[in-house]
């Protein structure tokens, strides 16, 4: 049966830390455990239960606070779910074995059982093969093996979960974290009032529709945005005889924190220019002043289940404080409202 993604993951950190764990393990060494939690990370298991579990799953206490070996673990609160930092130090390596586990589950329970097991592994795989986890009587369930039965088992295990799309998902968000930036590209549409153009008007409301195309870097829980915009064009006007129709063009520079999983509160900047165009062949003479505008966001951006694209669910509010205006033929044509609230649904798809 398919191992559920944490434990495979466990299991390939296993194998990557067989080098430390067989020249251990014949000599039974003990290792020194250290367990850091940081903030947001105190869901996650603490050193005594780690112990706890380990020791359950090998059958003995492999730690010691003078040991030379060393097994030194961190735990992270990330933007959905946890991580977890896992190095298996050994005197006669140069390097340690080391392996980076995540978990998107708002619980750290899985994350901490998988972390436990890839432990136990790395310490002293036969005893883990040897350890059986038996079902109540009368349970209807038969043994079931804690780690793993066999080098062969571990094997198959280790391929069936690379061709598994869920754990190489997890395993790839680990490294974008190791990496630093998580690139992405959006896309949105959204309706604003009073429009950022008259383009359509319900009672005395001007609306406005928009498509907003961007790309952006985000560290841990902070993200920087670049954002260009496009309005639909205007309702024509008529201007000395000719019909004027506007469009509008922006670019924006959005810095967002996360304070709680899949929500980002943002601070902007736009800058948008707004030209006039007549549908007839006379040439018109417009005079166009260009915008600026700071703006404050709230965003609602859930994470798919299984997949790196997460929708984006925006409420943003803009003041102007250069207001941008249209001029043709020296009558004013348009100036846009000081102040302007907008929606906007789309999605994100994280690289």
């Amino acid at each position: 049966m398919r191992p559920p993604p944490p434990v495979a993951l466990a299991l390939t950190f296993a194998l990557a830390a067989l080098g430390v764990a067989r020249e251990a393990s014949a000599q039974r060494a003990a290792f020194r455990l250290t367990v850091e939690r940081e903030a947001g990370a105190e869901p996650c298991a603490d050193e005594p239960t780690l112990r706890g579990s380990v020791r359950e799953r090998l059958g003995y206490d492999p730690f010691s606070d003078g040991a030379t070996h060393s097994v030194v673990l961190r735990f992270q609160r990330q933007n959905r779910g946890y991580s977890a930092r896992l190095l298996v130090a050994s005197p006669g390596r140069a390097r340690p074995a080391q392996r980076r586990l995540a978990s998107r589950a708002r619980a750290c329970t899985n994350l901490s059982d998988a972390v436990a097991l890839a432990m136990a592994i790395a310490i002293d795989p036969d005893a883990v093969a040897r350890t059986t986890v038996s079902a109540p009587r009368g349970g209807g369930a038969a043994s079931v093996l804690v780690g793993a039965p066999s080098a062969d088992a571990v094997s198959r295990w280790e391929q069936r979960a690379s061709r598994a799309w869920a754990p190489r998902v997890i395993a790839r968000d680990a490294r974008r974290r190791e990496r630093g930036a998580q690139w992405s590209a959006l896309v949105r549409v959204g309706l604003w009032a009073p429009g950022l153009l008259p383009t359509v008007r319900v009672g005395s409301t001007e609306l406005s529709p928009t498509v907003v195309l961007g790309a952006g870097a985000q560290v841990q829980r902070w993200s920087v945005r670049l954002e260009a915009s496009a309005t639909w064009p205007a309702l024509a006007r008529t201007v000395a005889n000719q019909e004027v129709s506007l469009v509008s063009a922006g670019l924006a520079l959005v810095g967002c924190g996360a304070p709680v999983a899949w929500v980002a509160l943002c601070a902007s900047t736009h800058g948008t220019l707004t030209s006039a165009a007549s549908a007839s062949l006379d040439a018109i003479a417009a005079t166009v002043a260009p915008g600026w505008a700071i703006g404050a966001r709230a965003a609602l951006e859930p994470r798919l289940a299984r997949s790196p694209v997460s929708l984006a669910i925006n409420l943003e509010g803009l003041l102007w404080l250069v207001a941008p205006s249209v001029r043709v033929d020296g009558q004013s044509l348009w100036t846009r409202s000081r102040a302007s609230v907008g929606v906007e649904l789309g999605a994100i798809v994280h690289f």
